[in-house]
């Protein structure tokens, strides 16, 4: 039960996260596509961040590729409850996050030597990849048997 309840709190961080993850990106998108200025804090230089040669790859928003990346984690966890196969799940959901967590280290690293500007908003997004990728991580190291079932890690 005790592995259950550990599950449960590390599956609720999980979601929030992603959800804090995908409302943050969808602001950002929405603004890349309506051209609007960003709300940001004094010390923050986000909309330098957000309307720069590196904010598109391929033409493609980096913030639309987080949105993506968002709802493929919710998505993901969602899936996880509703599937026999558990452990398969989670690999692709710790793989997806492990690159993810790559391209926010590029994307951190562009902002402090190319830009010499940060985006809180960035910041806020790459803080949550890498705390999904550690939880994700975490949950794959352990034995494919205390991976728990649905009924024993949501409290009815």
């Amino acid at each position: 039960m005790l592995k259950n309840l550990k599950f449960k709190r590390t599956a609720e961080v999980l979601f929030i996260a992603s959800f804090l993850g995908l409302v943050d990106m969808a602001y950002l998108t929405e603004a890349h596509y309506d051209g609007s200025a960003l709300v940001c804090a004094a010390i923050s230089k986000c909309n330098l961040v957000t309307t720069s040669a590196f904010s598109s790859i391929f033409g493609i928003p980096v913030a639309l590729l987080g949105l993506a990346f968002y709802l493929a984690m919710l998505s993901g966890l969602a899936f996880y409850f509703f599937h026999e196969k558990r452990r398969p799940v989670i690999i692709a959901l710790a793989a997806i996050s492990g690159l993810a967590s790559l391209f926010s280290l590029y994307l951190i690293y562009i902002q402090a030597a190319e830009l010499r500007a940060f985006c809180q908003y960035c910041l806020l997004s790459d803080a949550l990849t890498f705390l999904i990728f550690y939880l994700l991580a975490k949950q794959l190291r352990q034995r494919e048997e205390s991976f728990p079932q649905m009924e024993g890690a949501i409290i009815k």
